[in-house]
């Protein structure tokens, strides 16, 4: 399977359930995750919550992130989106001035933790996160 074929369509069904629920795909998926706490460890499960596929433009899905609490194992969720295009142009919207300053401000009142950063892209998978 490739993500070309998933994207577009033609391979239907199966391409979708392998972009949302295959290896590939969910290691991107939780790689691109890690990467945005400043504990990688923290990352528990990725719930599927809702999906939406529109052929040949994207695939997006949100999902209940299930994080380890630093204290006696307990657990908090928060929900998040990812979208994936078939040009691996993602979103591409925290490069805007607008999105920076929101992260910042964030980061800055303390509401973005346990994230670093609370968006990314993986180009190779037409991914935002």
């Amino acid at each position: 399977m490739n993500l070309a074929d998933a994207l577009s369509g033609r391979a239907g069904l199966e391409g979708i359930q392998w972009m949302l629920l295959g290896a590939g795909p969910c290691e991107a998926l939780r790689r691109e995750l890690r990467a945005l706490l400043s504990a990688p460890e923290l990352l528990g499960s990725c719930q599927l919550r809702r999906t939406r596929f529109r052929p040949g433009r994207k695939l997006r899905a949100h999902y209940d992130i299930h994080l380890r609490a630093e204290d006696a194992g307990r657990y908090s969720v928060r929900p998040m989106e990812v979208t994936w295009k078939p040009d691996g142009d993602g979103d591409r919207h925290h490069g805007t001035p607008d999105c920076s300053e929101v992260q910042a401000e964030a980061v800055r009142r303390g509401v973005s933790a346990p994230f670093r950063q609370l968006v990314a892209d993986a180009p190779a998978w037409g991914m935002h996160v």
